[in-house]
């Protein structure tokens, strides 16, 4: 600033110099030429800077530099006032040109340095170097036509678009605003910066493109053409709204929910404008709601091109589909000669299980026979019979083996007046002594539906083949084998031998 100093000190010796009235006159114009180059090129500087600290330098250089360029207009201007009040101009001499030369010369070498200097701190010197040599020193551009300083504003987030309809409208007008119609970003920092801001199904959409300036376009435009359609948001946003979970107490967080988003989804419906805030939307999700997914589908592909349908095109279509629907049913019906010939067919080859029989041994004295069934096991106490069923592991409530109480699928209790517990009466602690009719009861009800001649030791498996009028029944063997599992204990398991087989394999 030493230079800028120098120069004001050039103008204060103007007054002992005296110059002529056509000198000082052009010098200060030129001295307001100067600092309109300033103005510009002074504010592309600030404009670029994104430091604090850069920007508060920036200012105080502006500061500065005016304050020496007012002092020295005024020396111009009172200079030429006292030529105004009657001062003599013979009596003025003349000075050299070089004197001004010197001065002008001096003033402009400042404001390069000064301008270099903030080129340095923000990185751009060859950008604002350009400014400099470029910036006009013809007094076309007045101080009052140079564009205003720019005020810093806090940068805009624009929240990723995952493909949610109705959170298109938003995200376009951001993303339209900030980056898509500025024309000093190229395509391809446009398609990248669209990639950073797409997730989820909006970004596999346009995956397939590569990111370059040649696809920005394309990708754009198959945005628009899949999300700006007014219609899909307007029926998400009438679902949102009518899906909301009703209030069951009278809580404030409930209740402030329900009154928020309901505001938040008419405010958006709003904003799409007023096509779309009459009972049209509304009606028509009510009664697709009620409408089978096979007329719904037909209803999304007759109004695939419409923007904005109507009430009353969904009441027509419906009227339409009833006729279509009336005639397709006419020929739905088959003819009574159709349904003769089918009940002339012959009877398809069925193949039914008939019945297993049960193999019956008894857990006391190991005869053939039920163990409910056993005197000797009716004759003991119910300490020893609940014990032998225990070490047997037989069923507490059947007294059949092979499973437990929890899997029992008899459906019979206690006959005991006084228990009524999910186990066998002969196991009843509660009883003093046993209650043979209870039991016997309690037998016939808990004993399987077997017929009497099947009660033997042979086991086998009855299939029976139908086929037409004939019928033919074939007798396999089976027998219950004990099986070895992974822990080393054994189980038991049902097998069916067949003699024309190459393996036997569970019934």
């Amino acid at each position: 600033m030493i230079q800028v100093r120098g120069e004001l000190s050039v103008a204060d010796a103007v007054k002992e110099r005296n110059p002529s009235l056509s000198e000082v006159r052009d010098r200060l114009n030129q001295l307001k030429e100067l600092a309109a180059s300033f103005r510009e090129t002074q504010g592309s500087i600030e404009e670029k800077q994104e430091n604090p600290d850069a920007i508060a330098s920036a200012h105080n250089v502006r500061k500065e530099f005016f304050g020496m360029f007012y002092r020295a207009k005024d020396v111009f201007e009172g200079y030429l006032d006292e030529f105004d009040v009657g001062s003599s101009v013979s009596q003025r001499t003349a000075v050299e040109s070089s004197d001004w030369k010197e001065a002008f010369y001096l003033l402009i070498e400042t404001q390069r340095k000064l301008l270099l200097d903030q080129a340095r701190t923000t990185k751009t010197v060859e950008n604002l170097a350009q400014l400099s040599n470029s910036a006009p020193l013809d007094g076309s551009q007045m101080p009052n036509s140079l564009p205003q300083l720019a005020v810093r504003l806090p940068a805009i987030n624009i929240q990723p678009f995952s493909g949610e309809r109705k959170q298109w409208m938003t995200f376009k007008d951001i993303y339209v605003s900030t980056i898509h119609n500025r024309a000093d970003i190229s395509d391809a920092l446009k398609m990248q910066y669209l990639f950073s801001y797409l997730e989820g199904d909006a970004k596999r959409l346009v995956s397939k493109f590569a990111i370059s300036g040649a696809n920005y376009q394309n990708a754009w435009g198959i945005l628009i053409a899949h999300f700006d359609k007014k219609r899909y948001t307007v029926f998400s946003l009438v679902h949102e709204f009518l899906a909301q979970s009703p209030v069951t107490q009278a809580t404030p967080q409930p209740l402030g929910r329900l009154v928020t988003t309901s505001d938040e989804i008419i405010q958006q419906l709003d904003a799409l404008g007023n096509d779309f805030t009459g009972r049209d939307p509304w009606l028509i999700h009510l009664i697709l709601e009620k409408l089978d997914k096979e007329t719904r589908a037909s209803w999304s592909q007759e109004v695939v091109d419409t923007e904005n349908p109507t009430f009353e095109d969904l009441l027509e279509f419906l009227k339409k589909r009833c006729e279509v629907l009336e005639t397709c049913s006419a020929f739905s019906k088959k003819p009574v000669n159709e349904l003769k010939k089918e009940a002339a067919k012959p009877v398809a080859e069925k193949l039914k299980m008939l019945h297993t029989t049960v193999d019956k041994k008894c857990a006391k004295c190991s005869s053939e026979h039920n163990t409910y069934q056993c005197e000797d096991f009716k004759n003991m106490s119910v300490k020893d019979r609940r014990e032998l069923v225990q070490k047997a592991k037989l069923c507490f409530n059947c007294l059949r083996p092979s499973h437990s109480v929890k899997s029992c699928s008899s459906k019979t209790v206690c006959r005991n007046s006084e228990c009524k517990q999910r186990h066998h009466t002969l196991l009843c602690p509660v009883a003093k002594k046993p209650d043979q009719v209870v039991a016997k009861k309690q037998e016939e009800d808990q004993s399987p539906e077997v017929p009497a001649k099947e009660e033997g030791v042979v086991v086998a498996l009855t299939a029976g083949m139908e086929q037409g009028d004939k019928k033919s029944i074939s007798l396999l063997p089976t027998a219950v084998v004990k099986v070895q599992q992974a822990d080393g204990g054994f189980s038991s398991a049902r097998v069916l031998i067949d003699s024309g087989s190459q393996a036997s394999l569970p019934a």
